[in-house]
Parts: C-alpha cells; sequence; structure tokens
C-alpha cells in the first residue's frame, strides 16, 4: 500500500471482542497484538478489542463473532467518530 499509494494514511483496525473482563480472550490478545505491530510500523491503530462490550454491540451479533447489519451501522458510527479523533476523516 506505501508504495504504490505512498500519501495514504495507513490504519490498522483491531480485532472486534468482548472486553477482557467479559471474556474476550485471544481476539482481544489479537487485537492488544495489531496494536503492538502498528506502534512498530509507526502506522495508525484503533483498537476495537472491547466494543462488544463498552458500545453494546454483543446485542448485534448474527452468530457468535459476526454482526448483523444493523451491528454493521453501529459499528460504523463508532469507529467514524474514532477516526475523526485521529484526525483521519
Amino acid at each position: 500500500v506505501e508504495e504504490r499509494y505512498p500519501a495514504a494514511e495507513v490504519v490498522i483496525v483491531g480485532t472486534l471482542a468482548r472486553g477482557a473482563q467479559a471474556g474476550g480472550g485471544r481476539r482481544t490478545q489479537v487485537d492488544s497484538l495489531l496494536g503492538a505491530v502498528a506502534k512498530e510500523y509507526g502506522l495508525s491503530f484503533v483498537s476495537v478489542g472491547d466494543w462488544l462490550t463498552r458500545y453494546g454491540l454483543a446485542r448485534y451479533l448474527a452468530d457468535d463473532r459476526h454482526l448483523n447489519a444493523e451491528g454493521h451501522r453501529a459499528a460504523a458510527a463508532v469507529l467514524s467518530k474514532r477516526l475523526e479523533a485521529l484526525g483521519l476523516v
């Protein structure tokens, strides 16, 4: 991406999960790992490792991992605010 689009702002978005205190497990760990990778490469990072519990998105799960359409809209609204706070929107 950096070679083809050198002016592009690369953002790593973590792995959607429940918070660590709510059974986030491996997905929360992967979210943390992605944050470390972003830091190592000097990239922006948005952690979503606790959004299912923090923002009540668990009620929008279509199964035990994936959001339904309403959940995608709700998550997109939160993500948009995070990107705006980082000055990326």
